[in-house]
């Protein structure tokens, strides 16, 4: 299944200044990849799945909510998960590289 990307990605591929475009290519595949099944295609927490948890997935297009996550928490609650929520545990199926462009690619979705 192939993913739209939303308009904003490419916005932030040009103005982003703490990612360069490789590193958001490389995350935007990592996400497709492990996240959009619950997070959806464009990050809003629209996923297939999402209708399935409780709490739901984290709209990452929120700009109040992503401005309340550090790269560093949000990078933590990758490779560790999130207690007493769904959020899986992805360390063990990815690469430390993999995990900081994905964490790229999620925070330039944020509107």
């Amino acid at each position: 299944m192939k993913i739209l990307l939303p308009v904003a990605f490419f916005t932030a591929l040009l103005f982003t200044f703490s990612s360069d475009a490789s590193d958001l290519l490389r995350g935007r595949t990592v996400y497709e990849r492990n996240c959009a099944t619950c997070h959806g295609g464009y990050g809003k927490g629209d996923g297939p799945r999402a209708e399935t948890f409780n709490p739901k997935p984290v709209d990452f297009t929120d700009s109040a909510v992503m401005a309340t996550i550090s790269p560093e928490r949000f990078e933590r609650a990758i490779v560790l998960g999130l207690p007493h929520v769904a959020e899986h545990r992805f360390g063990h199926l990815l690469m430390p590289e993999e995990v900081r462009d994905v964490t790229a690619y999620v925070r330039s979705l944020v509107r």
